[in-house]
C-alpha cells in the first residue's frame, strides 16, 4: 500500500445512531481537518455478545495507522474488563489514547464525571429540600464515578446514604422505567428525587413516573447526565450535566498528535462538565449569578473600569470551558465594551451572531446561553456601581439571550428539515435497492441516490469472514460525488484487505472515513467505507444495512441465475435432471398445512414430464386466508423459476400486509415479475394469476386473470362459473389501477369452490378432444356429497381416465365452506 504523506489516525468505537458516538466522530473529524490528518472510524458492535458487526474490529487490527483512539466507554462492557483488554491488545502498536475512564499504563481522555453530579445532587438537597434521593446506575466506570459524586453530595449535606435507593438502569430508557417500577413498588421506601447516570435513563424514568401519575418536579425531582438534544424538549425539560463528546473526540486527536510529536506530558486529560438547570429539578428559570459588589461612586470613570476589568472578563470566558478560541473571547468582550460606551450600539449582538454562524456545526447552540451568562456574571459586579451602564448591559445580555434562542430554534428547524430530506432520500434508495438483485443494479442505484445524502464518496468491498494479514478483499462498488460511478470498480479485482481500497482509489485529498461492516445474519459479507459528509448517525447505520440486504439478495439471485444459465448450456445432456429439479421446486414449496377456519381443503398437483409452471398457495390469516392460483406460460426450468418468484413475491407481499386489497397485491406481484422476467432473466414468459382473499364469513374478493372459478351451490345442486377479471401478469409493468379489477362472490355453507389450471381442461384423449370445463363441472356434481378428499380423487381419476398422454401439469384444489356454528 502507498501510504499518504499526511498522518492517518484510527478511531475504534461502537457504531450506531446514538448522538454520543456521532459527536465523538464529529469532534475527531474537525480536529483532524484542522491538523491536516486523515481519519478512519471503525464502527463495530457491542463486545458483550457475539455481534457480526465486530468483524470491523478485526479490520482495524490490519489497517496501517500512525495513531489510534479507542472509545472504550462505548463498547458496552467494563472498560478494564477482559473483552476491552483483549480488544486493546489486538490493536496496532502505535501511540494510543482511550476515550473513557483512565486505565493503568494507557493515555486517556475523559470527562469529569464526579463534580457535576455532586453539584446537581447538592442543588436538589439545598435548594429543593430533597432528602430521599435515588440513583439509577449505568454499567461502566463512568457510572461509578457519577455515583461517587452522588455519595459525596449526600455526605456533604448530611443526608444518610440508603442502599435500597440505588437501582440498576443499564444506560437505557427501559432501564430507567424499570428502576422507577422497582423504587415505587417496594413498601416503606420514600423517594422524592432521582439522579440518573445518563439522560436516556432519566427519560425512561420521567415517562414511567407520568404513567404512575407522579408529578415531576412537584412530587419527585429528576435529573440526568449528558445533556442529549432530547433533554431540552422533554416534559418537563430535564435538568442535567452537560458533557462535550465532540470535545472528547477533538482532545483525543490532540493527545495522540502530542504523543506522535514526542510530547508525553500527562497520561490523563479531563474535560469539565457543566450543570444545566431546567424545570425537572424544580427550578422555573436557570440559576443566575448573584450580584455581590458594592455600588461604586457615580464619578467613577467608565472607561477606566472597562479597561481595568476587560482582561479579567476574557480570562473568565476562557476558563469556562467553551470550545472557542481566546480571540473569540476577546472579540465578545471588546464588543461589550464598545456597546457600553455607545448608548445605541449593537456591536455585541452582531459579534455574537457571527460567532454563532461560525460554530453552528459544533452542536448545541443553546449552550451559548452559558457563555452570555458567564460574561454577565463576570461584568455585573463591576458595572453594578454605575446604574446606566449596568442597565445598558442588562439590555444587551437580554438581546443576546433572545438572539441565541431564536438562532437555536431556527437551527433546530433547519436540521430537522435536512434530516427529513436525508431520510426521504434513504427511503427512496431502500425502495430501489429492494429490487436490485445484481451488482450492476446496486452500482447504478447508489450512483443515482447517494448524491442526495451528502456523501463525498462511498466504497463497498467484500472480504473473507475472518480478516487476517493475508486477507484479500474484492472491490464491489466505487462511488465518488465528482464522478458518480467509477469504471475502475472491477468486481474481479482483488487487493489486500488491510489497504482498505486499491491504492488508486484512496482519496488524495484529506479525508475522514466511517467503516461499517456488511453482514447477513451472523455472516460477515464485507465493509462499507463512507467518507464523512454529515454527522447524522442514522445515515452511517442505515446505508450499510440497505447495502447488506442487497448484497445478500444479489448473492441469492446470482446463484439462481447462474444455476439456470449453467443448466441451459447443458440442456441436451441434463434435460431430465433439470426437469426433475423443476418438479421438486414446484412441489417442494406447496403449502405444508392447510388449516383455515371455515374451509375443508384438498389439493393435488402432478407435474408433467416437461414441467410447466403451475402455482398455487394457501396463506392463512387472522380472518381467513389468501388463495393464489396461476400458470406460467411455457415449460422447463425457467417456468419453474418464475413460479418460484411468484410464490416468494406473493408470500412476502401478503405477510407484510395481510389486509391489502387483492388488486393492490396483484399489481405489486406484477411489478416484481416484469422486472425479474423481462429485465433480469431476459425471458418472454407471462403468467395467468388470480389472487383471492377469503374471509371467514364466506366472502371471496379476487383480482387477476386465470381460469373461471367453479362454485358448486349446495342449495341448488349445480355448478356456477365465475369469470376472473383483469389481465395476465408479467407483461406490462405500469398497469393502471383501474385495469387491476376486483370482483366478489360469497360462499354459502356447504358450497364448494374448485380452483384448477389449464392442464385439467386441456387434458386430451386419443381423438384430440379436451376434457373441458363441462366435464369438470359434471364430475364435481357427481361427487359433491362426498368429503373433499374423495371429491378430489374422483375428479383426478376422471381426468386421468380421459387423458391419453399428460403434456401439462395438473393442479386441482377443492374447498368446502363449512363455517363454525356459534
Amino acid at each position: 500500500m502507498i501510504l499518504a504523506k499526511r498522518r492517518r489516525l484510527g478511531l475504534v468505537l461502537r457504531g450506531g445512531a446514538y448522538g454520543y458516538q456521532c459527536d465523538i466522530m464529529a469532534g475527531a473529524h474537525d480536529e483532524c481537518l484542522a491538523q491536516d490528518m486523515d481519519l478512519v472510524c471503525f464502527g463495530g458492535g457491542t463486545l458483550a455478545e457475539a455481534d457480526p458487526r465486530n468483524s470491523v474490529f478485526g479490520l482495524a487490527e490490519q489497517v496501517a495507522v500512525d495513531g489510534l483512539i479507542v472509545a472504550t466507554s462505548t463498547l458496552g462492557v467494563l472498560e478494564d474488563g477482559p473483552q476491552a483488554s483483549e480488544l486493546l491488545r489486538r490493536m496496532p502498536r502505535v501511540p494510543t489514547c482511550i476515550i473513557g475512564s483512565p486505565q493503568p499504563g494507557m493515555s486517556s481522555v475523559s470527562v469529569d464525571n464526579l463534580t457535576g453530579v455532586r453539584e446537581l445532587t447538592r442543588h436538589l438537597i439545598r435548594d429543593h429540600g430533597r432528602r430521599h434521593i435515588a440513583f439509577i446506575e449505568g454499567t461502566n466506570h463512568e457510572s461509578e464515578q457519577r455515583f461517587a459524586g452522588y455519595r459525596e453530595a449526600l455526605a456533604e449535606c448530611g443526608v444518610p446514604y440508603a442502599a435500597d435507593l440505588v437501582v440498576p438502569g443499564y444506560f437505557m430508557a427501559t432501564g430507567g422505567a424499570e428502576a422507577v417500577a422497582t423504587l415505587f413498588s417496594r413498601p416503606g421506601i420514600k423517594c422524592d428525587a432521582i439522579v440518573a447516570a445518563n439522560d436516556w435513563m432519566a427519560t425512561g424514568a420521567l415517562e414511567a413516573l407520568a404513567t404512575r401519575g407522579i408529578k415531576v418536579p412537584d412530587t419527585v425531582s429528576v435529573v440526568g447526565f449528558d445533556d442529549i438534544e432530547q433533554s431540552r424538549f422533554l416534559t418537563p425539560p430535564l435538568s442535567t450535566i452537560r458533557q462535550d463528546p465532540r470535545g472528547l473526540g477533538m482532545e483525543a486527536v490532540r493527545f495522540v498528535n502530542d504523543l506522535l510529536e514526542g510530547k508525553l506530558g500527562e497520561r490523563e486529560r479531563w474535560l469539565p462538565t457543566s450543570v444545566q438547570i431546567r424545570r425537572s429539578c424544580g427550578c422555573f428559570v436557570a440559576v443566575s449569578p448573584d450580584l455581590h459588589a458594592e455600588r461604586l461612586p457615580a464619578e467613577c470613570s467608565l472607561n477606566g473600569l472597562l479597561g481595568e476589568h476587560s482582561r479579567a472578563w476574557v480570562r473568565t470566558l476562557n476558563a469556562a470551558g467553551k470550545d472557542f478560541t481566546e480571540r473569540s473571547s476577546e472579540q465578545l468582550v471588546e464588543a461589550l465594551v464598545d456597546d457600553l460606551k455607545v448608548t445605541s450600539g449593537r456591536v455585541f449582538v452582531t459579534t455574537l451572531e457571527r460567532l454563532l454562524n461560525e460554530s453552528d456545526h459544533l452542536g448545541n447552540i443553546a449552550a451559548w446561553h452559558d457563555t452570555v451568562t458567564t460574561l454577565r456574571g463576570a461584568s455585573a459586579p463591576v458595572l453594578a456601581g454605575l446604574l446606566d451602564p449596568w442597565l445598558r448591559a442588562e439590555g444587551i445580555f437580554q438581546q443576546a439571550h433572545i438572539l441565541i434562542g431564536d438562532y437555536a430554534n431556527r437551527l433546530q428547524g433547519k436540521r430537522a428539515l435536512q434530516r427529513d430530506v436525508m431520510m426521504r432520500a434513504l427511503d427512496a434508495l431502500g425502495a430501489e435497492l429492494r429490487t436490485a438483485l445484481d451488482l450492476p443494479s446496486l452500482r447504478s442505484t447508489l450512483a443515482e441516490h447517494l448524491p442526495r445524502v451528502g456523501l463525498p464518496s462511498c466504497h463497498v468491498v467484500g472480504c473473507e469472514e475472518q480478516v487476517t494479514s493475508a486477507s484479500e478483499s474484492l472491490l464491489i462498488c466505487a462511488y465518488e460525488a465528482d464522478r458518480k460511478t467509477d469504471t475502475r470498480a472491477d468486481p474481479e479485482r482483488r487487493f489486500p484487505t488491510g489497504s482498505l481500497l486499491p491504492a488508486e482509489l484512496i482519496p488524495a485529498r484529506r479525508h475522514s472515513l466511517v467503516i461499517k461492516p456488511l453482514f447477513s445474519g451472523a455472516t460477515p459479507l464485507g465493509f462499507c467505507l463512507m467518507e464523512i459528509g454529515t454527522f447524522d448517525g442514522q445515515l452511517y447505520e442505515t446505508l450499510p444495512e440497505l447495502i447488506s440486504n442487497t448484497l445478500r439478495a444479489s448473492q441469492l439471485s446470482r446463484a439462481l441465475v447462474e444455476e439456470a444459465t449453467r443448466r441451459q448450456r447443458a440442456e441436451q445432456q441434463r434435460m431430465a435432471q433439470e426437469l426433475d429439479i423443476a418438479a421438486r421446486i414446484q412441489t417442494a414449496i406447496l403449502p405444508a398445512r392447510c388449516d383455515v377456519e371455515g374451509l375443508e381443503i384438498a389439493s393435488y398437483m402432478l407435474p408433467a414430464s416437461e414441467v410447466g409452471g403451475d402455482y398455487f398457495d394457501i396463506l392463512p390469516t387472522a380472518d381467513g386466508c389468501w388463495l393464489g392460483i396461476g400458470d406460467v406460460a411455457g415449460h422447463g426450468l425457467n417456468s419453474g423459476l418464475v413460479m418460484l418468484m411468484i410464490q416468494s413475491a406473493v408470500a412476502a407481499i401478503i405477510r407484510s400486509n395481510p389486509d391489502s386489497k387483492p388488486s393492490r397485491a396483484w399489481l405489486a406481484v406484477n411489478s416484481v415479475l416484469c422486472d425479474n422476467i423481462r429485465e433480469r432473466l431476459r425471458q418472454d414468459e407471462h403468467v395467468t394469476l388470480t389472487l383471492i382473499h377469503y374471509s371467514v364469513d364466506g366472502e371471496l374478493c379476487f383480482s387477476g386473470a386465470h381460469e373461471d372459478l367453479i362454485i358448486y351451490r349446495a342449495s341448488q345442486g349445480h355448478c356456477e362459473l365465475v369469470n376472473t377479471p383483469g389481465i395476465w401478469a408479467g407483461i406490462f409493468e405500469g398497469v393502471p389501477e383501474d385495469q387491476a379489477l376486483e370482483d366478489r362472490v360469497r360462499l354459502e355453507p356447504g358450497d364448494l369452490l374448485v380452483l384448477y389450471t389449464d392442464g385439467v381442461l386441456e387434458a386430451t384423449n386419443e381423438a384430440g378432444e379436451h376434457f373441458g370445463v363441462e366435464r369438470l363441472c359434471a364430475s364435481l356434481e357427481q361427487a359433491a356429497a362426498l368429503p373433499v378428499d374423495a371429491i378430489r380423487q374422483h375428479i383426478v381419476a376422471a381426468v386421468q381416465a380421459w387423458m391419453f398422454n399428460q403434456v401439462d401439469d395438473l393442479t386441482l384444489l377443492v374447498l368446502r365452506y363449512s363455517p363454525k356454528l356459534h
